[in-house]
């Protein structure tokens, strides 16, 4: 009896919660969310910290940096000119080089010409004069001539071992008539001759080189606006970078999409001055900085 009653409390029961709507049937609670609070979170701007590198833009340092794009502006375009001017010389010094090249082969050639036909014949006239010399002074045997020499440095040596200095000066002095003088005044002839043919060509011409072209030498750009600015190169590179990550292609105020952060008095004057500081940097930016 006891079994059959169980039975019919628990269809009962079944059927019950079958009957009541889903809303009313049991389900786990779960915590109420807002799908937008962390959203909400993720874009809550960050606070910059500034200090002697990063400086606070306000609308005065706004006109500091304005000093610092014109100055930027002025040096690229000076740059320009100088390099305009320097290819101009470049391509005015390549046009005539196929003519200056064609003038050296041609008084190379005469000059080679005048080697063959003077220079080389009294070097070798100026060597068979020195070798004639010799001759004359050795007696066309450099080996005796050699052991004569020898004999004469001992009799010198002696003599001047045994205090005979008459005879030194003595032997020196027929030394020098005798072989001193003859060789002498052969290799000073043989120099003159030479010289006096090599003069005749003149310097050997130097083959022309090639024009260089002109480096691109690019101004240090935020040396020059640092300083027009008033600022250090480092405050200047670092506001230059926070204002340019701030402003969007037309100079409009966009959410920074890099790591620096901003002040709400910052986007405010850059609102405020933000196509003008687009505007001042174009001449710079057109030319890839």
């Amino acid at each position: 009896m006891r079994c059959c009653t169980r039975e019919v409390l628990a269809v009962s029961l079944l059927s019950l919660l079958c009957t009541l709507p889903a809303s009313a049937q049991l389900k786990p609670k779960l915590p109420q969310l807002n799908p937008l609070a962390r959203k909400e979170a993720a874009a809550a701007p960050r606070s910059p910290t500034f200090n002697e590198r990063v400086l606070e833009i306000t609308s005065a340092r706004v006109d500091q940096l304005l000093k610092g794009y014109a100055a930027e502006s002025g040096a690229l375009q000076a740059a320009g000119r100088q390099q305009a001017a320097a290819r101009a010389a470049y391509e005015e010094e390549n046009r005539k080089h196929p003519a200056r090249l064609k003038e050296y082969e041609r008084s190379h050639a005469a000059w080679q010409d005048c080697q063959d036909k003077v220079v080389k014949p009294a070097e070798a006239k100026a060597k068979a004069d020195v070798k004639r010399s010799q001759d004359e002074i050795t007696g066309g045997d450099e080996a005796a001539f050699e052991r004569r020499m020898a004999e004469l440095q001992q009799r010198m040596q002696a003599a001047k071992a045994a205090g005979n200095m008459d005879e030194v000066m003595r032997l020196a002095d027929s030394l020098q008539q005798s072989v001193g003088k003859k060789s002498g005044a052969s290799a000073m002839q043989a120099s003159a001759e030479m010289q006096a043919a090599g003069s005749k060509c003149g310097a050997e011409p130097v083959r022309p080189a090639p024009p260089t072209p002109p480096s691109q030498n690019a101004p240090a750009l935020d040396d020059v606006g640092s300083g027009a600015a008033g600022l250090t190169a480092e405050q200047y590179a670092i506001m230059k970078e926070r204002i340019q990550a701030a402003l969007d292609e037309d100079g409009e105020v966009q959410v920074p999409s890099s790591s620096w952060a901003y002040s709400g008095g910052e986007l405010g004057v850059l609102e405020k001055r933000g196509a003008e500081l687009h505007k001042a940097y174009a001449p710079i930016r057109d030319q890839g900085h």
